[in-house]
């Protein structure tokens, strides 16, 4: 019974492994040694483990895929500053509602259909099942993962604003962000919300649910931070960077995508509604 424990427990551990059983329909792939141990405790037979092969145009295609994802996310905001630089470091910003719709809508798009699509063309998982790989399943701590999540971005949030407080206390002036204050003259509270939402969901999926499982913390973080280079402020690669370390390791601790995600949409949430609601006590 021991052994067939570890047999079946192996099969949970290697899904792609089949093998059929003389009693129970389960089994093992296993050596020479191991087979007729197998079949004499259990009654399994192992067979070659079978897995399907990804032509190799689908992998390409896979990768040219997760290429553009990481072109858009990282080069593109990097290509931005470069050529405000070149330009004298100075930007001018004409945000509508439309065009922050049209930029979520379109980050979501990228930042959540490569990866998926990377799956599905590059790994030969199912359309759509991704989102499991993703660390979007559901269990019984999913609703006490993103709980804590929505207290944890409240209060990097809260820290954040102490550290800036006590920084400019000492004469330390902060830096302008016209992207910021032009974003704010466009905000509603129906347009926060969404902006929070799609923001967490399609930021925390690539770079903690798809490129932290491959890159590790600090590629992630740091990746993430770039991304938000386009600001053109150091502060707003720094703080990103802090931000993705904080959602990381959050990551890592709960073991579940949903905190992440909470964690984000608070950070992003309770930061806009204070700039509408309480614009000058933030400032």
């Amino acid at each position: 019974m021991e052994l067939r424990a570890q047999l079946k427990n192996f099969l949970k551990i290697n899904p792609d492994y089949t093998c059929v059983s003389k009693e129970a329909g389960d089994g093992v792939d296993s050596s020479k040694e191991e087979n007729a141990l197998a079949i004499e405790k259990t009654g399994i037979t192992p067979i070659t483990p079978t897995k399907p092969a990804v032509p190799f145009w689908r992998r390409s295609l896979g990768i040219a895929v997760l290429v553009l994802a990481v072109g858009y996310t990282v080069i593109m905001p990097v290509a931005e500053f470069l050529i405000s630089l070149l330009r004298g470091g100075s930007q001018s910003y004409d945000v509508t509602t439309g065009v922050i719709l049209f930029s979520m809508i379109a980050n979501t798009l990228i930042m959540v259909g490569c990866p998926l699509a990377f799956l599905w063309l590059g790994r030969g998982l199912p359309p759509f099942s991704g989102f499991r790989e993703l660390g979007f399943g559901i269990d019984k701590k999913t609703v006490g993962n993103a709980g804590f999540g929505l207290l944890a971005g409240t209060g990097f949030l809260f820290s954040i604003y102490i550290i800036f407080a006590l920084a400019v206390s000492l004469g330390y002036v902060l830096p302008k962000n016209p992207l910021a204050d032009s974003l704010v003259e466009s905000l509603s509270l129906p347009l926060a919300l969404i902006i929070s939402i799609l923001a967490a969901f399609s930021e925390e999926t690539f770079f903690r649910g798809f490129l932290q499982p491959r890159i590790g913390i600090a590629g992630s973080s740091i990746l993430f931070g770039i991304a938000h280079i386009s600001y053109g402020t150091y502060l707003q690669v720094a703080i990103p960077f802090l931000l993705g370390l904080a959602m990381a390791f959050l990551y890592k601790r709960t073991g579940s995508i949903y905190a992440p995600v909470a964690a984000h949409f608070a950070f992003n949430f309770v930061q806009m509604a204070l700039a509408l609601y309480a614009g000058d006590l933030v400032a």
